[in-house]
């Protein structure tokens, strides 16, 4: 009998400590279980900050960065277009001027002053270069002759004069227009049409250009295609 006691205190023993054991194990997951759900909630707020983050750069941070960046890219091309037009302010383009073999451009264009714009001073102004535009001839029509005139005022003095050539039916074939970039000269092309149109309408038209842009005036008005479109009947 005392030997049976002992063997049940034994067991008695053993399975308190396992019991023990076993609450402190519980006890240790409980713990690593309330730790993890405090990192998940630490996530969750983490990722919730991210997602915040994200949604300010998608609507708010890369639309100002497009917007600056497309900003600068105009600044740059403006100030591209104006460097160009100024390197070519003394330039002149003459259109129509039948091409010959051999020819001399600066005696052509001379020609041409003293024949279609009656200049007085066609002899003796000075070119610092004439030559055709090296560009193929379309719709069977000469190539434009480039001149790059010495003073600014014989050139200014042209380009008044053809005004009167552009709104003269018998010299209609002809024409001048200042050197432009690429980009103005987009511009010019567009409102040619409409320049013709006006002129075979019996009014006066022109176009000219401020700064980079150009415009064309009717009958001393500007033409905008929007608020103030051409009219042929008025």
């Amino acid at each position: 009998m005392d030997e049976m006691a002992k063997t049940l205190n034994l067991i008695r023993a053993d399975m308190k400590q396992n019991h023990l054991s076993l609450s402190q194990q519980i006890n240790d997951v409980k713990s690593e279980l309330s730790e993890i759900r405090t990192e998940v909630a630490d996530l969750k707020l983490s990722l919730e900050h991210v997602d915040n983050e994200v949604v300010t750069i998608r609507d708010e941070t890369i639309p100002t960065l497009r917007k600056d960046l497309m900003k600068e890219i105009k600044t740059l091309k403006d100030q591209r277009v104006e460097a160009e037009l100024y390197s070519k302010k003394a330039n002149l383009l003459f259109y129509g001027i039948e091409e010959t073999h051999g020819e001399d451009c600066e005696s052509t264009i001379r020609n041409f002053l003293k024949k279609e714009l009656r200049h007085e001073q066609a002899d003796t102004m000075l070119f610092a270069n004439t030559h055709r535009l090296p560009t193929r001839a379309t719709n069977g029509k000469p190539k434009p002759i480039i001149v790059k005139f010495v003073q600014m005022k014989d050139r200014d003095s042209i380009l008044g004069l053809a005004f009167n050539l552009s709104n003269s039916k018998t010299s209609k074939k002809f024409g001048i227009s200042p050197h432009l970039p690429k980009e103005m000269q987009l511009q010019r092309q567009n409102l040619l049409p409409v320049k013709r149109q006006a002129i075979a309408a019996g009014k006066k038209a022109v176009i000219k250009t401020k700064g980079t842009l150009v415009q064309l005036f009717i009958n001393g008005r500007i033409y905008d295609p929007i608020f103030a479109p051409f009219d042929s009947t008025k």
